[in-house]
C-alpha cells in the first residue's frame, strides 16, 4: 500500500540517521523531497540526486537553490570524499545495488556512513490486521512486509559497508474512508479483479472503517525501519603518497 511511502519521518528518526550535528549530506533518490527538506530545517546542507527531470523541480521548491541534480544513483557526478552521509529511501529498490552502493562509497568521506530508511506497517494494531488479512483473501501479496527485503541483502552483503545499525522509529499517519478505499483500489490484482468481487472487497474494507474509527477518522501506524552502514573505502583507494591521495576506479 502506497501511503508508506509518503509519510513524514519522526524527527528522532532523521536526527538518528544522521545526526545531531550539522553534516553534508547526499540524498539520493529524494522522492517527493520531504525527507530532504526535513534535514534542511535540521541544520544540514543537503544535495537531493534524482534521475527524473519533473521529481527533481518538485524537490527544488522543498530546498534552497542548488541542492538538486538530476543523475543516476549508479553514476554521481560527484567529486570523491565530498559528504559525510549518504541518505537513500524506497528508491533504493529501483537502483542497481552493487554499482549503487560503490558510488555511495566512493562520494562519502573517510568514517562516513549510508542511511537507509524504509516504511512498513506496524501490524500488530489489530484492525490493521483484519484488514491485511481481507486483502490477502484477495492479493496474496498485499501488506506483506517484506517490501525491500533484497535490496537490504545487498546492503548487507556489501564490502564497501559494515558496521550494520537497525533502529525503528513509529509513527501515526490520520486517513479518511475514502483514502483508504483509494488505497485498495489502486493496487494492481484489486483492479484486475472482477467487478463484484472488487465492490464486495471494497464494501468489507469500508464497513471495517467504520467499525473501527471513533472520532471519524482512523489512524495507520507505520514503522521508519532505519538502517545505518559506515563505510570501508579500502577498495575504493590506495595510501596516500607525495602527490596526493589515489583512487581507483575498479569496483
Amino acid at each position: 500500500m502506497t501511503t508508506a511511502r509518503s509519510t513524514i519521518y519522526p524527527a528522532a528518526a532523521v536526527e538518528w540517521m544522521v545526526g545531531p550535528e550539522p553534516r553534508t549530506v547526499l540524498d539520493v533518490g529524494s522522492g517527493d523531497g520531504r525527507l530532504a527538506a526535513m534535514m534542511t530545517t535540521a541544520g544540514h546542507h543537503v544535495t537531493c540526486i534524482d534521475s527524473d527531470p519533473a521529481r527533481a523541480a518538485r524537490i527544488a521548491r522543498r530546498l534552497p537553490p542548488g541542492r538538486v541534480c538530476i543523475a543516476k544513483a549508479e553514476s554521481l557526478p560527484i567529486r570523491s570524499f565530498r559528504y559525510d552521509v549518504v541518505t537513500v529511501q524506497e528508491s533504493f529498490t529501483r537502483f542497481a545495488p552493487g554499482l549503487a552502493l560503490a558510488e555511495f562509497a566512493r562520494v562519502l568521506r573517510p568514517g562516513g556512513h549510508v542511511a537507509v530508511v524504509f516504511t512498513s506497517r506496524d501490524d500488530t494494531v489489530p484492525w490493521v490486521k483484519r484488514l491485511a488479512r481481507r486483502l490477502q483473501e484477495e492479493d496474496p501479496t498485499a501488506m506483506m512486509g517484506d517490501f525491500g527485503r533484497d535490496t537490504i541483502t545487498a546492503l548487507e552483503e556489501s564490502h564497501h559497508f559494515t558496521d550494520i545499525d537497525v533502529r525503528t522509529f513509529r509513527t501515526w499517519v490520520p486517513i479518511t474512508r475514502d483514502s483508504l478505499l483509494a488505497m485498495v483500489r489502486q493496487r494492481p490484482a484489486i483492479a484486475r479483479l472482477p467487478e463484484d468481487r472488487r465492490a464486495q472487497l471494497l464494501a468489507d474494507v469500508g464497513e471495517l472503517y467504520d467499525s473501527s474509527a471513533r472520532t471519524g477518522e482512523l489512524r495507520l501506524p507505520f514503522q521508519a525501519v532505519c538502517r545505518r552502514a559506515w563505510v570501508d573505502q579500502s577498495e575504493l583507494t590506495q595510501p596516500m603518497d607525495d602527490d596526493g591521495l589515489r583512487i581507483s576506479m575498479r569496483f
